[in-house]
């Protein structure tokens, strides 16, 4: 049994090569990817690049908890609704197909706009009639799992 599964192994490993070793004796030249360094040095600027993101929402988060008193759950969802937006303007077969940057900028504003309407609807009416942190995190809450979509 254990000969069966190398000389399956084996044969396995000669199919998937044989291609190369054909194109190599032939003169061909064999598509390679990328490097081992350059796909090392990519994951590195991508974890950078979404390091950045997630620093960014937190101090957002931070500064909007520090200034209305309130726990706003919603916060990823507004930057996921403004970044979405970008995508739109900038990437999307059915948008405008805008450059990166005032696709990013119009996404700014639209996620301030969207915030300052979210504000003055909800947050500040709570705040006028006192409403205390625990009756407004269920409604922060809340008001995030209908933004994502999953409230039922």
């Amino acid at each position: 049994m254990r000969y069966q599964r190398m000389l399956v192994t084996g044969l396995a490993l000669v199919l998937v090569m044989a291609p190369a070793i054909f194109a190599r004796a032939q003169g061909e030249e064999v598509p390679r990817g990328p490097t081992f360094a350059a796909r090392a040095l990519q994951a590195l600027i991508d974890g950078i690049q979404f390091g950045v993101i997630i620093a960014i929402t937190s101090v957002g988060l931070s500064l909007i908890f520090g200034t209305i008193h309130l726990i706003n759950f919603a916060h990823g969802e507004f930057v996921t609704i403004g970044a979405t937006f970008a995508f739109f303007l900038n990437a999307s077969a059915a948008g405008p197909g805008w450059h990166h940057i005032p696709a990013a900028l119009a996404a700014v504003v639209f996620g301030a706009l969207l915030g300052g309407a979210v504000e003055r609807g909800i947050w500040r009416p709570l705040r006028a009639r006192g409403t205390g942190l625990g009756p407004a995190l269920p409604l922060g809450s809340r008001r995030a799992l209908i933004m994502s979509g999953n409230a039922s």
